[in-house]
């Protein structure tokens, strides 16, 4: 299975000015500010060379800044910064090797994205795995703007470091017959920034200056934001000057550029003019404070910032974003919660899930009791007799496949304190334990008396974990599979442990049971966070498949009819859907046994 290095970060920002620059300014100063173990791809991906910076003065940053596309496995984290990023892009950047972390990407790779966070509102019906507004500012505020309801007679107008479609222009025209001082009693304070990549002249040809008690121009000005608040109101259009605005208390009047900034406008609520229809602009000087206000109101703006945010950030454990059985980045999306992102593989159909943000689960004795009784009432020990009752439905019902069990050596992975050893024990096995918690092995070797391990699994083999004993011819992880995040390292030592004719029974959460099937969101944003893969009856089998195991039975637990939303608890609805449940298999667990057939070319015993 691939693996990825420790985390270093590289930023792909957007480059071409038609895109606004804001995505450089924001990515070079979070990779400055996170320090070496960052980097900004300074490359046009337009036609693949590097940039001139030596033109650009506000282009100029102490981060490192990279010519050259960066060798796979160089960076763990790879953040696009592209708005919508390209399928040749995004192919590049998958061969890298590390986490894809889409920044306010809106394109059709947004749900490809191994994680998903938005600074600026989208018009993507793909929901994002956090919201997080701060990002997009250069000081985040901590408590609610306030905004003046006074009178706009100190405007600033910006249309980002570009200005591509030319509104600046039409928008000073438009003040200008707005702000006549023949027809107003104060006269208006004046700015005009013009960014690195606009071309507008200054002055204006055909506007008379002198009308205005003040007017400037800011030609490619550092630290903008701090010099927001000292504006009545901004125009311009959308982007992370308006919304450092925003953040400042001070109104906003917006022109669209595009058909999708018109859009997305709309949706926020905020003021809107047309540059070329002064009278639109009057209307939305009028609404600015009233519409800006209310848009600061529901938005948290508060938050960490880029730099802290992209330091912190926590990745999934070793095997990078690929498939944890055929290492395969082909999948498609299936669901998005703050910490986690859900795919299903195309190529194998397992369903996994790649978790961030999330320290790695400790299985100390703290989950067995305190964990365990928060979830069913009662500690793991108190449970010890129902636990191996239900062990010894399992070995009944595998009998009908596998014939007895007596005599059998049994590995149980994952055997916490020996429930089914025991009831193992009862039916003639020779039981050993394997567990991750000491304090479990401890209890099943000296309350129990089997031989047991407390150390990951797969790890060492056979022969140095259990000297001078045969191999297993059982092997069971009862709701263990899922809690592997490198999968096919667990299913290649079972293949290579068994002999043929090796048996291996498993239970986990059954992926289409009737709370993924009817409650989806609900079962996405409960899924526990050490659950890393999603099984069902039919990617079981083919799963197994690939490591030389044929399935030979299929059993549905876990019947939860109440489950199926709006039924009552009581009634014919219930016994209705308790029938369908059982015959149609929607139970949310299920076990599923398989025999070893196909021999190993190594061996973990």
């Amino acid at each position: 299975m691939k693996s990825i290095p420790t985390k270093r970060v590289l930023f792909v920002p957007n480059l071409a000015v038609n895109r606004g620059w804001g995505h450089w300014r924001r990515c070079t100063k979070a990779a400055s500010q996170i320090g070496p173990e960052s980097a900004v791809l300074a490359i046009n991906l337009d036609n693949g060379e590097s940039l001139p910076w030596e033109k650009a003065d506000s282009w100029h940053s102490d981060c490192r800044l990279l010519t050259q596309w960066p060798a796979p496995g160089e960076f763990s984290l790879i953040v696009v910064d592209q708005q919508v990023c390209s399928s040749a892009l995004y192919q590049r950047l998958r061969s890298l090797g590390g986490f894809l972390v889409g920044w306010d990407e809106g394109g059709h790779f947004r749900a490809d994205m191994d994680y998903l966070v938005d600074s600026l509102p989208n018009l993507a019906p793909t929901p994002p795995n956090q919201l997080l507004v701060s990002l997009a500012l250069e000081a985040p505020p901590t408590i609610l703007p306030e905004f003046s309801s006074r009178q706009p007679h100190n405007i600033l107008v910006v249309f980002g470091g570009g200005d591509p479609q030319g509104l600046t222009v039409p928008t000073i025209r438009a003040c200008q017959k707005l702000f006549n001082p023949s027809s107003s009693e104060e006269r208006v304070s004046f700015t005009v920034v013009r960014g690195p990549g606009a071309q507008f002249p200054w002055p204006v040809p055909g506007i008379e200056l002198k009308q205005w008690t003040e007017q400037t121009l800011w030609d490619k000005p550092q630290n903008l934001a701090d010099k927001l608040a000292d504006f009545d109101v901004v125009l311009g259009s959308w982007g992370l000057t308006t919304l450092e605005a925003l953040a400042r208390g001070v109104p906003v009047a917006l022109a669209a550029p595009t058909s999708y900034h018109a859009q997305l406008q709309r949706k926020m609520g905020l003021a809107s003019f047309n540059p070329q229809k002064p009278r639109t602009l009057a209307n939305a000087l009028g609404e600015a404070v009233r519409k800006s206000r209310a848009y600061a109101e529901r938005t948290q703006f508060s938050g960490p910032g880029a730099a802290e945010f992209w330091k912190n950030f926590l990745l999934p454990p070793k095997n990078g974003p690929f498939c944890p059985v055929c290492g395969s980045v082909r999948r498609r999306f299936l669901a998005r919660t703050s910490e986690k992102s859900y795919f299903r593989c195309r190529d194998c159909q397992m369903e996994y899930m790649l978790p961030f943000q999330l320290p790695a689960k400790q299985y100390s004795s703290t989950y067995f009791f305190e964990e365990y009784q928060r979830q069913y009432g009662k500690t793991y020990l108190e449970d010890f007799d129902a636990i191996a009752a239900m062990g010894q439905k399992r070995i009944a019902y595998s009998q009908k496949s596998w014939g007895s069990w007596k005599g059998l050596r049994l590995l149980d992975i994952g055997c916490a304190y020996g429930p089914f050893l025991k009831a193992a024990q009862d039916e003639g096995a020779i039981p050993f334990g394997w567990d991750i918690s000491p304090e479990a092995a401890e209890y099943v070797r000296t309350k129990l008396g089997f031989p047991a391990v407390a150390e990951a699994f797969p790890g060492r083999t056979w022969a140095e974990v259990f000297p001078g004993q045969l191999p297993p011819q059982v092997v069971t992880l009862w709701y263990v599979i899922e809690h592997f995040s490198q999968l096919s390292e667990v299913l290649e030592a079972l293949a290579e442990l068994l002999p043929e004719g090796g048996r291996l029974a498993l239970g986990t959460p059954n992926g289409k049971g009737i709370s993924r099937r009817f409650s989806s969101k609900s079962f996405w944003q409960n899924s526990p966070d050490d659950h890393f893969t999603i099984w069902n009856p039919r990617n079981a089998r083919a799963v197994l498949r690939r490591f030389g195991f044929r399935v030979v039975g299929v059993r549905i637990t876990g019947h939860h009819p109440e489950r199926f939303p709006g039924v009552s608890k009581k009634g014919l609805g219930l016994a209705l859907i308790s029938l369908l449940d059982r015959w149609l298999g929607w139970g949310d667990t299920f076990e599923i046994y398989a025999v070893k057939e196909k021999s190993c070319s190594r061996s973990f015993v």
